[in-house]
């Protein structure tokens, strides 16, 4: 909601200017695993490191020589995998020292260069298990199973992205096995500090999120509906939405506490 909310107001800003900029999210939790996350999460940054970090290395001579050595001492497998491994490895050391030069941040792009890897070798196998098994690998079934997996995936990965230190974020992973107690969380949320009106406005906001990123991975156009409608339920949708942010947005001096939370835009 916050990276993608800032992004979504450049994007918006810049269309009124006539200027198209390029897209950063498309439903990231709707992917099939970490591989697919990244190809729908800070999609400018995946792009980036794809064609300065991963196609230069795998292409560079080193590389090429290592790969033809492999081919003809270790077999073609191996030369089919190693060029584009060491590749996905600079990828994802150069996405960690991106975010800050902190070891915390280089284990976060570990994390995943490991979870890429495992999903190379095992997205096959679990394929023709899946088959064998009389599994829909689009079904509901597989599909709401690798929206679980991949959200615990995301939020270990954030937890330790997050960690002052890689023992912090250790500390946070075993004591949610260890030391969690749901009583201790009801008595939470009452102390978060947020009104009923505030707790409606998160409610619906979320709901209207859900609904708009189902549309958009089902690939409608929810501004080619809205210009297929009449004029006063286009205009009223539009003035609904504008007095939306008025009513329940936070903003003007005194509302520092509501500053973006990612990287402090």
């Amino acid at each position: 909601m916050d990276f993608k909310g800032t992004i979504d107001i450049a994007l918006g800003v810049g269309k009124i200017f006539g200027i198209t900029i390029a897209e950063n999210f498309r439903q990231p939790f709707f992917a099939k695993n970490a591989g697919d996350f990244w190809r729908r999460w800070h999609i400018t940054l995946g792009a980036f490191l794809r064609d300065y970090v991963f196609y230069p290395v795998s292409l560079s001579k080193p590389i090429q020589k290592l790969t033809k050595w492999c081919k003809n001492h270790l077999g073609n497998m191996v030369a089919r995998y190693v060029g584009p491994l060491i590749a996905l490895f600079c990828v994802w050391i150069c996405n960690g020292f991106w975010h800050g030069p902190y070891w915390t941040y280089v284990l976060y792009g570990m994390y995943y260069f490991v979870l890429m890897v495992l999903e190379l070798f095992l997205e096959k196998p679990f394929e023709k298990w899946c088959m064998e098994h009389h599994l829909d690998v689009n079904g509901w079934g597989i599909r709401t199973f690798r929206f679980i997996k991949l959200f615990i995936i995301v939020i270990i990965g954030e937890m330790f992205f997050r960690a002052p230190t890689f023992t912090d974020g250790w500390t946070m992973l075993v004591s949610m096995f260890t030391n969690f107690n749901i009583n201790e969380m009801i008595q939470v949320f009452p102390t978060l500090g947020l009104t009923n009106r505030e707790w409606i406005s998160v409610i619906v906001s979320f709901g209207v999120v859900i609904v708009v990123s189902v549309l958009k991975e089902k690939n409608v156009s929810i501004h080619g509906l809205l210009d297929r409608c009449p004029s006063a339920v286009r205009w009223g949708v539009l003035y609904a939405l504008i007095f939306a942010v008025i009513l329940f947005g936070a903003y003007g001096p005194g509302y520092d506490e509501v500053a973006m939370m990612y990287a402090g835009f």
